[in-house]
């Protein structure tokens, strides 16, 4: 098995949630600044559209088993945690260096609940071994539109004006259904991720309900 990349996720398809963003790149893909750049690499892949727990770096087929067993095992405490079923409701964007617009989850409950499973799922990884590539604190966010290297090299920036008139605006709710492994960089076109580990948030439930 050669080198991949990794996420777990939590899948978003609410679709609602994907319409607004693609009304959000096409406001800033027809722009007249933007039209002088080749923007479409900025464009967050839309039929991808996920909200990401950990990065994950997995190097063989025992490392990947590895993965797998512990999300069976995490899982049931996983389950617990979005025990009163979440919904997680996008409300609001954020802007990051100027370089990175994004949705972000509306509810301090939620965004609390999301980090206990990011920080939950991580330790258990980082404590077997896995390689769990670093990022950013988990604050609940989905990606819009993001500058690559080579254009932040060229000094482009997301103008205000594009996007601060929607600073407020809310964009719909997503029902955290399951937890995913998935395969990034074998994604097919058109499409989602490849999963390779899936399992339901719900029917644990349903079943101590």
């Amino acid at each position: 098995m050669r080198e991949t990349t990794h996420i777990i996720c939590f899948p978003v398809n609410n679709q609602q949630i994907v319409d607004a963003m693609r009304k959000l790149q096409e406001t800033i893909y027809t722009n007249a600044f933007y039209q002088k750049h080749d923007l479409r690499k900025a464009m967050v892949d839309l039929y991808s559209t996920h909200l990401l727990v950990a990065n994950l770096c997995i190097r063989t087929d025992e490392e990947m088993e590895k993965v797998k067993h512990i999300l069976d095992l995490y899982h049931d405490k996983i389950s617990r945690l979005v025990q009163d079923g979440l919904v997680l409701t996008f409300q609001g964007l954020g802007l990051l260096n100027e370089t990175e617009l994004y949705m972000q989850v509306f509810n301090d409950d939620a965004l609390r609940t999301l980090k206990d499973v990011s920080t939950t799922i991580r330790s258990a990884l980082l404590a077997s071994g896995v390689h769990v590539l670093p990022q950013k604190s988990f604050v609940g966010q989905i990606t819009v539109f993001k500058y690559n290297e080579d254009q932040v090299a060229r000094g482009l920036k997301i103008q205000d004006d594009l996007w601060m008139p929607l600073m407020y605006s809310q964009f719909g709710q997503q029902p955290v259904r399951c937890l995913q492994l998935c395969n990034i960089n074998d994604k097919p076109r058109w499409s989602y991720y490849r999963v390779e580990w899936q399992r339901s948030l719900e029917a644990r439930q349903d079943k101590r309900a």
